[in-house]
């Protein structure tokens, strides 16, 4: 009964984002993407994308339904970006690729490369930058703090019992600028 489970949860993990499978909107693919992220551990980021206004200053003729916003979208594992940054690089391969499909009206993933170079685990999750954002009502109160010459690390350690998220002191100090 256990493995079947398993199965079924693996089964179900890969069948979010698969080559082929279509979207009706933006905001559906990303919730699927955020999904999937959430289950691997791993972040994505756009990146080589191009909107639909501006594939047609490029000379794109076909119809595309306007809610799509993209004409050309790719994603990209966010150790495989910015080679030249030293934290977390690893030039990792993956690549999710979503174009509109032939008649303009859905978004379909035409290829995606899933296999990591680099471990994806909970404890690296956390430290993405994406994933330590604190909300703006928490900012706003956070930098007024500072700006009181509050200890930034009895700040730091507040702030992660409440947020239950990795805060480090850069992005305390950050709050300032």
């Amino acid at each position: 009964m256990e493995n079947n489970v398993n199965a079924e949860n693996s089964e179900n993990q890969s069948l979010e984002l698969e080559i082929g499978k279509e979207f009706s909107s933006l905001v559906e693919l990303e919730n699927s993407i955020s999904k999937y992220e959430n289950k691997t551990m791993a972040n994505f980021t756009k990146f080589n994308s191009r909107t639909i206004e501006g594939a047609r200053k490029k000379g794109l003729k076909r119809h595309i339904n306007p809610i799509l916003e993209y004409a050309a979208l790719n994603y990209r594992c966010v150790t495989g970006l910015r080679p030249q940054q030293s934290s977390f690089r690893s030039n990792c391969p993956v690549v999710l690729t979503v174009r509109p499909n032939d008649c303009g009206d859905k978004l379909v993933i035409k290829s995606f490369i899933s296999e990591h170079n680099h471990i994806c685990s909970k404890a690296m999750c956390d430290h993405y930058p994406r994933k330590r954002r604190l909300d703006t009502d928490s900012r706003i109160m956070e930098s007024k703090l500072v700006t009181m010459k509050v200890n930034k690390k009895i700040l730091q350690n507040d702030l992660m019992k409440i947020h239950n998220k990795i805060v480090t002191l850069k992005d305390i100090h950050n709050l300032v600028t």
